[in-house]
């Protein structure tokens, strides 16, 4: 394998970006590329200097070409980078080549990648959701409203668990009442089960106070700021 510097790599590279979608600043790749390509060593170590550059992971290294393993860089005999980005109907091997001529990445079909190294490559540093400034700004948030939000919680427990006595209530009314005729059964078991429904309503209209509070507060904006953050909208 070639020591010398190859203006193919950053083409190689920035073609992965794309393929995988990865809004790589590029001039920060090109300086990747540069501090690579201005050190002695073979693909390996180019690709090694270049994922430290970038803060990413280092390359996983494939034995052989993997359809479930694309868009992944390749490096031929001659030190030239190009990218493989997948397997036809025919069983063909596609890879993309960047050429100068008509300033046009070209695809071009093999039966077998033989004497290459074959490489994948994020190049984008890993997720730390610890240093992530929307994670803090919503776990500050949830630890300033603990109380408000422990205090939701107990109610919607409260709510779920009066909502099974219609249920039982309905269920002793077949069992006990329609059978026996017995009147003061049904008496007490309806004073329950409406003590049960003010209840409900109690817990609904506090509940309903807590939320109130809760959106008046930063926190309800604050989780909103971290979906839109976490889904790219």
């Amino acid at each position: 394998m070639t020591s010398a510097a190859n203006p193919t790599l950053l083409g190689a590279l920035a073609r992965l970006a794309e393929l995988q979608r990865e809004p790589v600043n590029r001039l920060a790749l090109k300086e990747a590329v540069e501090a690579a390509q201005s050190q002695p060593g073979d693909a390996r170590q180019q690709l090694l200097v270049v994922s430290k550059h970038l803060g990413a992971q280092p390359a996983r290294w494939l034995g052989a070409p993997d359809a479930a393993h694309v868009p992944a860089l390749v490096c031929d005999a001659t030190g030239n980078w190009i990218v493989l980005v997948g397997r036809n109907a025919q069983g063909l091997w596609i890879t993309q080549q960047w050429s100068p001529e008509s300033k046009s990445w070209t695809e071009q079909s093999h039966a077998a990648l033989e004497g290459v190294q074959l490489a994948q490559l994020r190049l984008l540093p890993p997720f730390s959701l610890g240093s992530s400034p929307v994670y803090a700004l919503v776990s500050h948030e949830i630890l300033a409203h603990r109380k408000l939000l422990l205090e939701a919680s107990l109610g919607g427990l409260v709510i779920g668990l009066l909502g099974l006595i219609t249920s039982f209530y309905s269920m002793q009314i077949y069992d006990r009442v329609i059978p026996t005729g017995a009147m003061q059964t049904l008496l007490v078991l309806s004073i329950g089960a409406a003590f049960a429904v003010f209840l409900d309503w109690l817990a609904r209209r506090a509940r309903m106070h807590l939320h109130e509070h809760l959106i008046r507060s930063k926190f309800w904006s604050s989780c909103m700021t971290m979906c839109i953050w976490m889904t790219g909208s």
